[in-house]
């Protein structure tokens, strides 16, 4: 999420029920219990290590009518699979940026009555059940180049215990911490400079197996010599932020555990079954590769995104799909209310989380959903009994463009111009994100699978109502 940290549990989760019955007075207390639990809002952020101003750079890049495949996946049923597969074809290379990569064994969380985190790493070894982390460890053993590029959250390690990302550094892959801007929000992979995944999906247990998430995998965008084009932008990005990043110096470990880390013994991929959900269908379309001539943009945040994406999004004539997890950005909000007013004919439906995770992000998104209820507009929120969060991001234009992000409808992740964004501290300062948002047209296939998870998904949604 906008500020997620999978390591911390200090924060409140919130469903749009709780403050319907709730009395004034007991707003106002929530709401003064919140800012003393995250403090005001122009507040450093613990992982936000910035330290000199960031001047945007990368503008959009697009390809009109090139032969590109895309694979449009979503959680809770198949991004498992999707991202071990493309880990597993790498040859020479995996380029990874991610907020976090969450253990599915409890090392990476505060050890009960302590604040450290981690386990051994024969623990790891032996019981860590994240396949993505088998994944990985089988790919540094044969040799293949792997760059993490994540947030630093400042979690204390217990003596001689590791969390994934320590484990992955004293295995050989190269990790580094992000200070290109406040956050890396991105979810993105690249493999062998060829294969690009861009999705909404955190490495953690309840992002890939208990929420609804979207991604696309990019290959071919071929030149006549097979390169994929596209990472030529977005490993441009990485390599940006790479280079600003730093490296942790990491504890003295036994050379016991070294010398099990160092084992290139193959270590088993795990393949839990997908989780079954009673109470609605969690199911997606089947992934499918789609190889055509197409239009397809890639933009990052924070540089120009939102400037590129808003035309499209108020360019909707006959019908507009939104399927978020949370829109808390006054200019999203004021766009759907003005796309309302002066088309009142638009077929405009919104899908939302039930859950927010975070108070400040939830107040905002109820501000918004309210607004959009006064002027008319129905704002569907996920099923309270199906998954844990709907924290896919994509809409579709007129059932012929869809765009996908990393990030949401918020001022982190489309900030507004100016495009300069100087660290905290200085004048100017914007808590801003790094994310990626795909754009795509002429690829009808693929849009109609973006629209068929929609419609399941908005055909359970429970109408927002406003509280009082």
């Amino acid at each position: 999420h906008t500020s997620y940290n999978t390591s911390h549990h200090h924060y409140l989760h919130h469903t749009f029920s709780m403050l319907a019955t709730a009395t004034p007075v007991v707003l106002i207390f929530l709401f003064i219990v919140a800012l003393c639990s995250h403090g005001i809002h122009t507040a450093k952020p613990s992982y936000d290590h910035q330290t000199k101003t960031y001047n945007s750079q990368f503008k959009p890049f697009r390809l009109e009518n090139t032969l590109t495949s895309l694979t449009a996946f979503f959680s809770p049923d198949y991004s498992l699979d999707e991202l071990v597969k493309v880990i597993l074809e790498a040859k020479e290379s995996i380029d990874i940026s991610i907020p976090s990569i969450s253990s599915w064994n409890g090392c990476t969380f505060p050890k009960p009555g302590k604040k450290c985190i981690g386990c051994s790493a024969s623990d790891l070894i032996q019981h860590e059940s994240f396949p993505i982390f088998q994944a990985l460890n089988n790919a540094l053993h044969q040799g293949i180049q792997v760059n993490i590029l994540t947030n630093d959250y400042g979690d204390e390690l217990c003596e001689n215990e590791m969390d994934l990302l320590t484990y992955f550094q004293v295995a050989g892959a190269n990790v580094r911490y992000f200070t290109t801007v406040s956050f890396t929000h991105s979810k993105y992979l690249a493999v062998d400079n060829k294969t690009l995944v861009i999705s909404s999906i955190n490495w953690t247990k309840t992002s890939i197996m208990s929420n609804r998430e979207a991604g696309i995998i990019i290959r071919n965008a071929s030149s006549s010599t097979g390169y994929n084009q596209f990472a030529a932008f977005t490993q441009g990005v990485y390599k940006f932020d790479m280079a600003q990043a730093y490296v942790k110096p990491l504890p003295q470990y036994p050379a016991t555990d070294l010398q099990l880390i160092k084992d290139t013994k193959y270590i088993p991929i795990s393949h839990p079954d997908p989780y079954h959900f009673n109470y609605c269908n969690a199911t997606s379309v089947h992934p499918f590769q789609i190889t055509a001539h197409m239009d397809v943009q890639i933009t990052t945040s924070p540089d120009f995104a939102f400037e590129a994406m808003m035309p499209d999004f108020m360019s909707a004539k006959k019908s507009l799909a939104v399927s978020i997890y949370q829109i808390t950005q006054d200019e999203f909000c004021d766009g759907l209310i003005k796309m309302k007013t002066s088309t009142p004919a638009l077929d405009l439906k919104i899908f939302v989380s039930n859950e927010i995770y975070g108070d400040a992000d939830y107040k905002l998104a109820v501000k918004c959903y309210n607004r959009l209820y006064q002027n008319g507009i129905v704002v569907k929120k996920s099923h309270p009994k199906c998954l844990r969060y709907s924290h896919q991001k994509y809409f579709i234009v007129d059932g012929k463009v869809v765009y996908m992000s990393t990030g949401n409808m918020s001022d982190t992740d489309y900030p507004t111009p100016p495009n300069t964004f100087p660290p905290y501290g200085e004048s100017g300062w914007r808590k801003v994100n790094r994310d990626y948002t795909i754009r795509i047209e002429n690829s009808q296939g693929t849009i109609d699978r973006f629209q068929e998870v929609f419609n399941t998904d908005y055909s359970q949604g429970v109408d927002f109502v406003p509280t009082h």
